[in-house]
């Protein structure tokens, strides 16, 4: 299932790429990076209930958007 939804991601990219949304990159780190920043806020937000976490969704948001806005061309 994780390879699946990993492989979702990565024809997300590729097609951003193609249709010029993205800047010229790499699809496999675009996509890992992407897959690995999802990873992280999701881990951290299991292993660390107790933090003093701004509203998750708004964070979950904001690290979309920089990562999306950090490819932009």
């Amino acid at each position: 299932m994780g390879m699946k939804a990993y492989g979702c991601l990565r024809a997300g990219v590729e097609a951003c790429i193609k249709a010029k949304k993205f800047r010229e990159s790499d699809v496999e780190a675009v996509t890992q990076m992407m897959w690995a920043g999802g990873h992280g806020i999701t881990s951290l937000f299991i292993s660390m209930p107790d933090f003093p976490w701004v509203k998750k969704s708004d964070l979950i948001d904001l690290m979309i958007d920089t990562l999306i806005e950090g490819l932009r061309i």
